[in-house]
């Protein structure tokens, strides 16, 4: 109400203002309500804008940007081309074909079925003889084993000595 100085947001708790003042009065509400605005148009503002980034932001299908989103149109294969695709096909099938019924893979499979136990045998002594050096595993408490000294008495490598703890026995 002009002419009136009131407390701010407390309209009951208004007063007449002294005639001198009334002038002062009216540009100081006017001043003050100048700061009230530019707060409620930038609220207003922030508002709109976090609305739009919620409506941007919104889950949706996930689209190719690139040239694979880009439809091609479907090009008709030349006859000509389907049939050297086929004849290609055909002489690699031919190769695979008797590659697999020759006599080199057939002696091949033979050999390789013949060694393997024999392999076998001897990735397993190789690993026996590792558990034995570091005294781990089903091998670990072997003490002799054949060609690894010359007295065949296998001795703890320093390191591990050194690891554990132990002396040399």
């Amino acid at each position: 109400m002009p002419g009136t100085i009131c407390a701010a947001g407390q309209p009951a708790q208004c007063r007449p203002a002294p005639v001198q003042q009334r002038g002062q009065a009216q540009v100081q509400q006017r001043v003050s309500a100048a700061p009230q605005a530019l707060v409620t148009s930038r609220r207003e503002w922030l508002a709109g804008l976090a609305a739009v980034t919620v409506a941007a932001a919104a889950p949706r299908p996930a689209t190719a940007t690139g040239l694979e989103s880009i439809e091609l149109p479907a090009v008709a294969t030349p006859d000509v081309v389907a049939q050297i695709k086929a004849r290609n096909q055909q002489v690699l099938d031919d190769a695979e074909a008797s590659f697999q019924n020759s006599e080199l893979l057939r002696t091949l499979k033979e050999r390789s079925e013949a060694n393997r136990a024999e392999r076998k045998k001897a990735l397993e002594e190789r690993y026996c003889m590792r558990q034995a050096e570091l005294g781990v595993g089903d091998c670990g408490g072997l003490r002799l084993i054949p060609g690894m000294t010359k007295s065949g008495v296998q001795k703890r490598p320093g390191w591990l000595d050194s690891i554990l703890g132990l002396g040399s026995e």
